[in-house]
């Protein structure tokens, strides 16, 4: 016996199904135990209403229209005998015509008033099931439900896809390694044979060698010994039995005496002058000589005396020039040039005024505080060998050291560049 479906009313369901075949769902609530099939149980149990509801429409629709298609036949029976007089053949032609376009036109129309009924049913469904869903979407028990079977089937979909894929990169790693493997074999005997060629050259070659170092070591042996002869004659050898030392002329206190001297100095070319503290200085003529001699390049020192005459320290003797200097120290020079018994006026150099106060006062300290002042505590003895000279003007950093005798008299300079000069062309001669 046939079965009624409680959801869409269908009654040719076969005896026995479960299910409908019209629109799937289950006959026994007993077996509505899936959520999802509850639910699209539910939402058809709440749609059925509405679809009763559009059929008893559609329906009451057609027979409106099948009433009106009589009475339009008969009006359209009574106008045709009234006005053309025909015959009843012909007023039953005209009704059977009329009768059969009013029904084909009522068809026509009650299946446009079909379409657009479904079109309205499918709206309502489709806004109707959008909203349940949409309200059973939004319970936690289902978001739970399909999350669980989304993670179950991607886990089971990527498990798959891993192994294939380790499949995959195994079965070609295998064969890279493959590869790799036998290049390395080829590799490795070309190395081998390379390392062999090179063992056997480098043993043919170690002979040649030993001999060669041999050989240098001979000579390095007969260098030493002929540095030791250098170092040994350099060390006996003392700055005062050298001409590294230079000599040096002492500033007299008589201002004239000292004009009419400054051409012999000039023509002497000298390398130092002297001061002695407690003298007196006259200003301008101590401008006179240093604008003179340190147009020389020869005059390379200015020496500061104590009152006893030994050497306390010294300057470089353009850095002293340089600060004494007046700021038109050119003009000042070229207006002079052509006269040499002429001096400047004392305030044309102002600061060589001081420079000869300080020296008559015996101002140690100030002149101490000049630019380039050296004090002579760094002085070489006279009779410390060249070699010691060297070391002690490296060690200070120093490109020039003063040279006293036993006495402590300053009794000229030494140089380091005239020094390490003098010992290579000592090297070159051995």
């Amino acid at each position: 016996m046939p079965q009624e479906c409680p959801v869409c009313k269908q009654t040719d369901i076969a005896d026995g199904a479960l299910k409908c075949h019209h629109c799937l769902s289950w006959l026994d609530d007993t077996k509505s135990n899936d959520e999802f099939e509850a639910f699209r149980r539910e939402m058809r149990t709440e749609l059925s209403s509405d679809l009763d509801k559009h059929r008893a429409s559609t329906k009451e629709l057609l027979t409106r229209m099948q009433y009106f298609a009589g009475i339009i036949a008969v009006i359209a029976g009574g106008f045709a005998v009234y006005f053309t007089g025909v015959t009843r053949e012909n007023i039953t032609q005209t009704t059977n015509r009329i009768a059969s376009a009013a029904t084909t036109g009522v068809q026509q129309a009650a299946n446009e008033a079909s379409q657009q009924a479904r079109m309205r049913v499918d709206e309502v469904i489709t806004t109707r099931v959008t909203e349940v869903i949409a309200a059973r979407l939004a319970t936690p028990e289902v978001r739970t439900d399909i999350a669980a079977q989304v993670s179950a089937a991607l886990d089971e979909r990527v498990t798959v896809e891993v192994a294939e894929r380790l499949d995959e990169v195994e079965a070609l790693l295998k064969q890279e390694a493959d590869s790799a493997l036998a290049e390395a074999q080829t590799a490795v005997a070309e190395i081998r044979a390379v390392i062999d060629g090179q063992i056997a050259q480098a043993d043919a070659s170690l002979a040649a060698v030993e001999e060669q170092i041999a050989e240098l070591t001979a000579r390095t042996q007969e260098a030493l010994g002929g540095l030791a002869g250098i170092q040994s004659g350099l060390e006996q050898e003392v700055v005062g039995d050298i001409e590294e030392i230079s000599g040096f002329q002492i500033v007299q206190s008589d201002p004239k005496a000292e004009i009419e001297r400054l051409a012999d100095l000039v023509d002497q070319k000298i390398n130092a002058l002297s001061f002695r503290l407690g003298d007196f200085y006259f200003g301008p003529v101590v401008w006179k000589y240093l604008d003179a001699l340190t147009d020389l390049p020869e005059f390379r020192y200015v020496v500061l005396l104590d009152r006893d005459g030994r050497a306390v320290g010294f300057w470089d003797a353009r850095v002293l020039a340089d600060a004494l200097n007046p700021p038109d120290q050119t003009e000042l020079s070229m207006s002079l040039a052509a006269q040499p018994d002429e001096v400047p006026a004392t305030r044309d150099v102002p600061r060589w005024n001081a420079f000869g106060t300080m020296l008559a006062n015996g101002l140690l300290e100030r002149l101490e505080s000049l630019d380039g002042y050296q004090p002579t505590t760094n002085a070489i003895p006279s009779n410390t060998s060249n070699f010691e000279a060297l070391e002690r003007l490296e060690a200070l950093g120093a490109e020039t050291l003063p040279v006293l005798d036993a006495e402590g008299t300053l009794v000229g300079f030494v140089e380091q560049s005239r020094l390490t000069t003098r010992m290579l062309l000592q090297i070159a001669n051995r």
